[in-house]
C-alpha cells in the first residue's frame, strides 16, 4: 500500500485521497517522464484539489537526469499551477526523505546540497507549508526496500505525519512580530520566515511557523542556532 492510499484510510470518509504522476516521473528533464508537460499534471489541476501534496526529489537526483539550475523555477511553476484553481487549495511540500546507498543510482548529496535548498526556498517564496520527511527516517535505512522503496512501517509514518499536518488547520493565531513593534530584518531559514533583531543589545533570532500549533507552543534556544534540527 502507498502512502496516499493509507492516508486516505486515515483521514476518513470526509476526504478524498488521488495520487497522480508515478514513482519514477522526474519534475524536469528532456523525456517523457517530465512531470510539467505530462497528463498527470494536467489530471491534478482538473481534480480541483482544496489540499495539494507535492512530493519531488528522490528521482531528480538520479545523477544524469537533474537539471539542477532549472530546479527552483521548475517546482515554483508547478506549485503556481495549483495556486490558480479556483479551489485556492492549500499546498503542503514535501521535504524528500534521504536516500540510503542505492549502487550510486540516485545521490543523496545532490538532495541535501541542492534540491532540498531549491524547495525550502520555494516554501519560503510562495509561502507553502513543508512536512520534512527527511529528518524523519535520517536514521532508519532500515525502513526502506533496497534503501529506497518504503517499507510498510515507512508509509505508515508518512501518512500519519501528513495527516496531522492537514489536521491542525491552517490559522496563525498569534503574529507576534507584528505585535511587538521591534525592528527586524527578514530572511530565509529553511522555508520558514527568520526574524533578526536586537533585545537589550542581544542578537537574537525567531523564526515564525507557517500556522499555529494546538495552544500556541513555543520553543526557546539560548545557544547553538541551527543545531539540534528536531
Amino acid at each position: 500500500i502507498s502512502y496516499p492510499e493509507k492516508l486516505n484510510n486515515l483521514l476518513g470518509k470526509k476526504y478524498t485521497v488521488k495520487a497522480f504522476g508515478h514513482p519514477y516521473s522526474w519534475l524536469i528533464d528532456s523525456s517523457t517522464t517530465n512531470f510539467i508537460h505530462s497528463t498527470e499534471i494536467k489530471k491534478a489541476l482538473v481534480f480541483n484539489p482544496d489540499i495539494v501534496i507535492i512530493d519531488f526529489g528522490i528521482t531528480d537526483s538520479k545523477n544524469k537526469n537533474c537539471q539542477l539550475h532549472n530546479y527552483y523555477n521548475a517546482y515554483t511553476e508547478v506549485i503556481k499551477s495549483f495556486k490558480g484553481l479556483a479551489s485556492e487549495p492549500r499546498i503542503i511540500l514535501l521535504l524528500p526523505r534521504p536516500v540510503f546507498d542505492t549502487c550510486g543510482l540516485y545521490s543523496d548529496q545532490i538532495l541535501k546540497d541542492s534540491i532540498i535548498p531549491a524547495i525550502e526556498r520555494a516554501a519560503f517564496d510562495e509561502n507553502c507549508e513543508i512536512v520534512n520527511l527527511r529528518n524523519m527516517f535520517l536514521d532508519s535505512p532500515n525502513m526502506f526496500s533496497s534503501q529506497l522503496k518504503p517499507k510498510s512501517k515507512a508509509v505508515n509514518l508518512i501518512a500519519k505525519r501528513i495527516k496531522e499536518v492537514i489536521l491542525t488547520g491552517n490559522k496563525l493565531e498569534i503574529d507576534i512580530i507584528n505585535k511587538s513593534g521591534i525592528t527586524v530584518k527578514k530572511s530565509n531559514y529553511h522555508g520558514y520566515e527568520c526574524y533578526d533583531f536586537l533585545f537589550e543589545d542581544n542578537p537574537c533570532k525567531i523564526v515564525k511557523p507557517k500556522f499555529s500549533a494546538r495552544d500556541n507552543p513555543w520553543i526557546w534556544k539560548a545557544r547553538f542556532w541551527t543545531h539540534f534540527p528536531q
